[in-house]
């Protein structure tokens, strides 16, 4: 790897080291801790690669670029907690107030157990049961997964359509 590559790649992870530590990341399944040291640990790579190449006089500027805090901030390390809590309320509120789940919710408990796990009703009306405990919890990541992918709405409108067909069809089985 060229002198040129690991000043790239070392300038490009403590940028998106920064980057997590101050704005946070958005991934779905782990904290920004956890994030963070994965990041801390590709910046110690390619020092130690500088290291091994060259003498320290020629060690590159973004070599001595500090990080803020030490890379071991700990793997619960979320940033900006107060906004997706926030957020994870604001859209809750938005879930639960939707004229759909609230039709979902209700008519589920009149369809069978093969009904809803077919058309997966069960999954739609406990995103909200989920995001409502991720708040009570605390769980930042489920909180700002269910944030990232709020496009519930659109479900909800189409899971309410199916129940509504499903429950037809028994009352019309009942009658014949």
């Amino acid at each position: 790897m060229s002198q040129e590559d690991l000043i790239e790649k070392l300038e490009e992870r403590i940028k998106r080291w920064k980057h997590l530590y101050e704005k946070g990341g958005s991934d779905p399944l782990w904290s920004d801790g956890a994030n963070l040291a994965l990041v801390g640990n590709h910046i110690r790579y390619y020092k130690n690669l500088i290291e091994e190449k060259y003498d320290e006089k020629d060690y590159p500027k973004c070599y001595f670029w500090e990080v803020p805090v030490k890379f071991e901030i700990g793997s619960d390390y979320m940033a900006k907690k107060d906004e997706i809590l926030k957020n994870a309320k604001v859209l809750l509120k938005k879930w639960e107030t939707n004229t759909d789940y609230i039709y979902l919710k209700e008519r589920i408990k009149e369809l069978s157990k093969e009904q809803r796990l077919d058309n997966f009703l069960d999954v739609i009306v406990n995103r909200v049961r989920y995001l409502r405990k991720a708040i009570k919890e605390k769980n930042y990541i489920e909180m700002r997964r269910s944030v990232i992918m709020h496009n519930l709405e659109d479900n909800l409108k189409e899971k309410a359509e199916i129940a509504k067909n499903l429950e037809n069809q028994n009352v019309q089985m009942c009658l014949i």
